[in-house]
């Protein structure tokens, strides 16, 4: 079984709100295509896309502007 995403830009959401909510309260990068990820979150300017999980994926995935990716342990409603 695969993990079920929804991409903000592509839904007509706004990514900085999706951006805010999601790096609000507790979340952690478990998952990152580079090891600086762990230790900063990606700043917003470095953000192309946020794909939320949904129907039981726990996680967001952050498709940065460079190619990388950071996954956080959190999903918000949209």
């Amino acid at each position: 079984m695969g993990k079920d995403y929804t991409p903000i830009k592509l839904n007509g959401l706004s990514l900085e709100d999706a951006y805010k909510k999601l790096f609000s309260g507790t979340y952690e990068i478990i998952e990152a295509s580079e090891e600086r990820y762990f230790f900063r979150i990606p700043e917003f300017r470095e953000v192309d896309e946020i794909e939320v999980g949904y129907a039981g994926t726990k996680e967001s995935v952050i498709r940065l502007n460079d190619g990388g990716f950071a996954v956080v342990n959190k999903t918000i409603k949209i």
